[in-house]
């Protein structure tokens, strides 16, 4: 499956689409786009505070060129 990055506003506009929210493993510093979290597993965080893990963590969403799937992966060297 081919994958592509792409920035924040496409990443909120399909969580919105799907009901999807920015959530973080209790107790971690891992974490998701989910529906419907387990509220005793996850924590519910702001889409600001799920960027700058993203960036503290050299990550980047990145979106499946033939659907919406999405997937959190390191950034590549430019």
């Amino acid at each position: 499956m081919s994958m592509e990055p792409i920035d924040m506003d496409k990443t909120k506009a399909i969580a919105k689409r799907f009901g999807l929210t920015p959530i973080r493993i209790k107790g971690t510093s891992q974490i998701q786009i989910a529906k419907n979290a387990n509220v005793s597993k996850y924590e519910i965080i702001t889409w600001g505070e799920f960027e700058k893990i993203l960036n503290e963590k050299n990550l980047v969403v990145c979106k499946a060129y033939d659907s919406c799937f999405l997937k959190m992966m390191k950034k590549k060297p430019n």
